[in-house]
């Protein structure tokens, strides 16, 4: 899935992760063939189909793509991370794939985003799924938590703005690609962080204190006001959070850094993401699906080809996991026993459409 630019050579994937795309800036994709660089154009539909499916070739058996809304790199509408979310935890579900729960802090932080392309969603799901349990408060239960504090949380890690909105590429916490990620505060750190809240509760008006404060009986059994926000800062690694992968990839928008980042999640395990990576992109595909008019008109027929009784075909000539370890305008890639690849992200988007088929025709 990943095609060689002059300066930037292809990324060899070892964790199953989505590889790079060809540049769309200029309409082509670079061809290399004899050591030669020649320019092709991006889209070449079949002359029996005109079509207009983006970067794709139409065969009577398959879609084949290496670009356009059938990219996990496309830049389409932004999808709902909530959305995605509630897709993907029933689909793990299903499978019986561990996963942090719904109302985690991690889980929160995923569905308040609004993801720019499926590489960001899938990237984020490893921070998600692998880092959630080894950083001190990701795992926080926040179904007890009044919605501002869950929100003062998330600006504070996210560096949103006031109006709750994110602003992506400007976190100040977010770490640059190949340094080490924060480590989990110090304890005199945490103490410190405890004092400043603890003097600024009593700074706090008797109405204010109200809204931030709960009761609790203390080891006499007296009833004592106890600060939410002190109690909550105490449990929150929230450097920690902020340097993992989940959140550097939400403060990411560029697919070629959340890959990287992705690959550097702590924890990985290879097993588990073989079986949770295609409920990921199924999850992730559907729901950017529903909020992008160009791939849902692929899905759906109405870019020109009928794709129920088609299969989709990542034509990535670099890519034998994702893709078939072949270009997607080779003739050779025609026939299936060609293939040097598993095409798993074609399989996911046929998994994926067929959902959405279904769902119209209800």
């Amino acid at each position: 899935m990943a095609q060689p630019s002059p300066d930037d050579s292809p990324i060899e994937r070892s964790d199953g992760s989505l590889t790079d795309k060809p540049n769309d800036s200029d309409g082509v994709v670079e061809k290399f063939e004899s050591g030669e660089n020649q320019k092709s154009p991006t889209s070449s539909p079949s002359p029996q189909y005109g079509h207009n499916i983006r970067s794709a070739r139409v065969t009577d058996k398959y879609v084949f793509f290496w670009n356009g809304p059938l990219s996990n790199w496309n830049a389409g509408r932004p999808f709902s991370g909530r959305r995605a979310m509630d897709l993907l935890i029933d689909r793990l579900d299903r499978s019986q794939i561990s996963r942090p729960s719904r109302t985690a802090l991690s889980t929160v932080m995923m569905g308040r985003h609004e993801f720019n392309c499926g590489e960001q969603f899938m990237m984020a799901c490893k921070g998600w799924l692998f880092e959630t349990a080894t950083i001190r408060g990701a795992d926080l239960d926040t179904s007890t938590l009044a919605e501002d504090n869950v929100e003062r949380i998330c600006k504070a890690i996210l560096g949103d703005g006031d109006d709750g909105t994110r602003k992506q590429g400007q976190g100040q916490r977010q770490q640059p690609v190949g340094h080490e990620r924060v480590q989990q505060s110090k304890p005199d750190q945490r103490k410190s962080n405890t004092t400043i809240n603890k003097n600024t509760r009593n700074k706090k008006s008797s109405s204010s204190l109200s809204s931030s404060s709960t009761t609790k009986k203390d080891r006499r059994g007296i009833d004592v006001d106890v600060d939410v926000e002190t109690e909550i800062d105490i449990g929150i690694d929230h450097d920690g959070i902020a340097g993992g992968t989940l959140a550097a990839c939400l403060l990411t928008p560029d697919p070629r850094l959340q890959k990287a980042l992705g690959r550097r999640t702590r924890g990985f395990d290879e097993k588990v993401w073989k079986k949770a990576s295609k409920a990921v992109a199924v999850a992730g595909s559907i729901a950017r699906a529903e909020a992008d008019e160009e791939l849902r008109h692929v899905y759906l027929g109405a870019a020109g080809v009928e794709c129920s009784n088609r299969n989709f075909v990542e034509g990535s000539p670099m890519d034998k996991v994702w893709g078939i370890g072949l270009r997607w305008d080779d003739p050779w890639a025609d026939d299936e026993t060609h293939w040097r690849g598993e095409n798993r992200l074609g399989k996911c988007h046929d998994e994926a459409a067929e959902w959405l088929r279904q769902e119209y025709n209800k």
